[in-house]
């Protein structure tokens, strides 16, 4: 367990934006990391047909619908409460060029304000 986590769970409350785009980030990666974990199991040992994207909707079950990622974060409900919930989406967008999904963070003169 990692400094961060200790503190977290210690109830220490941080307040930078560097803080809140760090466990946002945690956060996601922990949702990516259960999609790779059950494509591999489904696609690639299961050989059922699923694109990456139908795992991670599968296992991020905040999602309300297939465009829209929900966070609700314990921490970052309590210190950021902009970041979480129904108001505040990570919309995973497909790119014209590439025909990828992808999802950035958007700055506003060097301050975060949301995904």
């Amino acid at each position: 367990m990692g400094l961060h986590e200790v503190a977290v769970k210690l109830g220490l409350v941080y307040t930078n934006n560097n803080d809140a785009e760090l466990h946002m980030a945690r956060y996601i990666e922990h949702k990516l990391k259960l999609a790779a974990e059950l494509f591999l199991k489904l696609v690639i040992v299961g050989k059922q047909t699923l694109k990456f994207r139908d795992c991670l909707m599968m296992v991020w079950k905040e999602n309300y619908n297939r465009k829209k990622f929900y966070v609700f974060d314990s921490f970052l409900e309590k210190t950021f409460p902009d970041l979480c919930g129904k108001e505040a989406p990570i919309e995973i967008s497909t790119s014209e060029m590439s025909g990828r999904d992808y999802a950035e963070t958007r700055h506003v003169n060097g301050k975060y304000i949301g995904m």
